[in-house]
């Protein structure tokens, strides 16, 4: 079978639905599928791991004589079976999906977040013109959508979409060497971790906030922010958060580390004792696997799909907000390190168990066949 996934870009530093695609390229060969990656933006993909995927490289998504031209290209190439398409909204994904049709292609939509409440809430008025223009047309006519959790199904299913829908997550690209946690002493600071974007969406001011209704902890405790910054707006962000530190009087307990390779990061959370990620939204949140892979306890808010830190006893869900994150702080805090290690061997083991590259290739081949061909329904099928 032959599949054709398509993307804006895989740059890992645009974060974690770039690296997903790459690890769903690669296991889906893996698992015996003849893949294929056309990218729209080349920026950055030579940094991406694609293992047995071919690339095909577009032009650049800004120019609009080339959008055409380049999908027409890469389905001209590959001829495939089927087509999954990443993220939506964008004009040259719209052209692409056109495409599909008129050659009889079935091809699936993956929005990676971009139908959850949080985000059409964000230029709310341009996003219902383009729903209306052609968005709710181009996910109607796919063959299937894809969710990386039930609660974004769900979210489908509200939003009047009757699809099909793959439930698959992302899985973990775990680190090619061995991870190695650190051992403190009992003076040495722990260390709480946060890594996403620099931007109001992921609660970075909210972590500050909360921080200051646990101030007594931190004398024995130390905040490492690594994140991105992309454009003005996100760089306006980061310079209003470093000035409520320096405000408050944090600056010897935040850490500003900023972007990491992949080496560094997986360093990152070997030194560190807690993961903390105070979202309004996430279709996934790729960095809550990895975390809870390198055997961190994990907090997080329902505005992620991770209702299983709290089953699987390796972390804490907590309601959006500045007071609840605050209190979920202090219970972790207060924890010994015996306590948190134990919590962190659970969400490994909970990693391993059900975010396993190879296994999520495998069933997204059988997603595929059975939407091609019929037969059996697979569960994780609506």
């Amino acid at each position: 079978m032959k599949v054709l996934h398509v993307a804006l870009d895989v740059n890992p530093v645009n974060g974690g639905p770039p690296r997903s695609i790459a690890g769903l390229c690669k296991a889906e060969a893996a698992a015996g599928l003849d893949v294929t990656l056309f990218i729209h933006d080349p920026t950055g993909c030579e940094s991406a791991k694609l293992g047995g995927c071919k690339l095909i490289k577009g032009t650049g998504r800004y120019r609009e004589g080339h959008w055409r031209e380049d999908v027409t290209k890469a389905l001209d190439l590959v001829r495939p079976d089927i087509v999954h398409q990443h993220a939506m909204w964008d004009l040259p994904l719209h052209v692409d999906d056109v495409e599909c049709r008129k050659r009889d292609i079935p091809y699936i939509v993956a929005p990676r977040g971009s139908l959850e409440t949080w985000s059409l809430e964000q230029g709310e008025w341009k996003k219902r013109i383009a729903r209306w223009l052609y968005q709710d047309r181009d996910l109607h006519r796919a063959v299937a959508l894809h969710a990386t959790a039930e609660s974004e199904a769900e979210q489908f299913r509200r939003l009047g979409f009757e699809n099909r829908v793959i439930v698959s997550p992302n899985g973990v690209a775990v680190p090619d060497f061995a991870l190695t946690r650190s051992c403190k002493d009992a003076e040495a600071r722990r260390r709480i971790l946060f890594i996403s974007r620099m931007h109001p969406k992921k609660g970075v001011m909210e972590l500050v906030e909360a921080l200051r209704l646990c101030d007594s902890a931190l004398e024995t405790w130390e905040v490492e922010l690594v994140y991105t910054v992309n454009g003005d707006f996100e760089r306006e962000y980061e310079s209003n958060v470093k000035a409520r530190v320096k405000e408050l009087g944090f600056e010897d307990n935040f850490i500003f580390t900023g972007a990491l390779d992949d080496t560094e990061k997986w360093n990152a959370y070997a030194r560190s004792d807690l993961f903390v990620l105070p979202t309004y939204s996430e279709n996934f949140g790729i960095a809550i696997a990895e975390a809870l892979f390198a055997e961190l306890p994990v907090i997080t808010t329902k505005g992620a799909p991770w209702a299983g830190l709290e089953k699987n006893q390796c972390g804490w869900w907590i309601d959006i907000g500045i007071e609840p994150l605050a209190k979920a702080l202090d219970m972790a805090m207060s924890l010994d390190d015996a306590t948190r290690r134990e919590m962190g061997a659970r969400g490994r083991e909970w990693m391993k168990r059900d975010f396993d590259w190879n296994a999520i290739g495998r069933k997204m081949k059988a997603a595929y066949e059975w939407l091609l061909n019929g037969g059996d329904k697979p569960e994780w099928v609506w």
